[in-house]
């Protein structure tokens, strides 16, 4: 028996205790009444004891990757903590929704929803969440007062730092690619921030220039890039390179 506080034999002839048995070693042991049922254990090596128990007990295999794992009670209790993970139930959860006879109602469902011309595509006014439009949402923003001007002013000061991340955001949203982040710095530092054309200083102002142009066919990539000054990149505009380069060699 356990020599801590109520567990102790000495508290037998109390008339406010209540005689419990251990769920491991079924020694009884004498606990108060106000405290009836907490205690399931007349120690705290039975303690860890019962939790190993009990954790055996959760243990179930995944019905996906068939690796061990343990489940929560609250979760075998209601049906579930049948998979290991969210990947692994992934399937389970999609297969219903996803089968060719729901793939094939929710087609028909849609054409005939179009033909009988209720499916309407809802945009601007029509959308039940419009909200103005643009011009709104810059007068909502004028409106936000030293909020709106604290996160302007941090802004402003952030695009001065990071002049070559603005720009490569610039052109993820035209071309729909993000380079790496420090693509252009790289390639300027291995120009060694001069123009390939006309040998000018390009660190304080240059143009991102594609080698092959994209409307020949040339493709957004890392390999693909130049940097050149402004003049050069607006003067070589759709030519071949190489043809452009002949008129810096007279």
């Amino acid at each position: 028996m356990s020599n801590n506080g109520w567990f102790d034999q000495k508290h037998i002839e109390r008339p406010n205790t209540i005689k419990e048995v251990c769920f491991v070693c079924e020694t009884s042991f004498w606990v108060p009444k106000c405290k009836e049922g907490v205690y399931k254990t007349c120690s705290s090596e039975c303690g860890n004891k019962r939790k190993d128990i009990n954790k055996e007990k959760r243990k179930r295999n995944c019905l996906e990757c068939k690796k061990v794992f343990y489940p929560r009670q609250t979760q075998i209790n209601s049906g579930q903590g049948k998979y290991c993970s969210t990947k692994c139930s992934l399937p389970s959860r999609i297969a219903p929704s996803h089968t060719e006879e729901a793939n094939k109602k929710r087609s028909e469902s849609f054409r005939k929803a179009i033909t009988d011309g209720t499916y309407k595509l809802r945009r601007g006014e029509d959308n039940p969440k419009w909200k103005g439009g643009i011009k709104a949402t810059r007068e909502r923003c004028r409106k936000g007062g030293e909020r709106y001007e604290k996160k302007m002013k941090y802004m402003r000061e952030y695009r001065k730092k990071n002049p070559d991340f603005m720009r490569e955001s610039c052109h993820k949203r035209r071309s729909g690619i993000r380079m790496p982040r420090g693509t252009y710095k790289k390639i300027g530092d291995s120009q060694n921030w001069i123009c390939v054309y006309c040998k000018k200083d390009i660190k304080d102002s240059y143009h991102v220039d594609h080698i092959w142009p994209l409307g020949k066919g040339g493709k957004h990539e890392i390999s693909n890039l130049q940097l050149l000054c402004p003049t050069c990149n607006v003067r070589k505009w759709m030519k071949d390179p190489k043809e452009f380069a002949k008129e810096f060699e007279t």
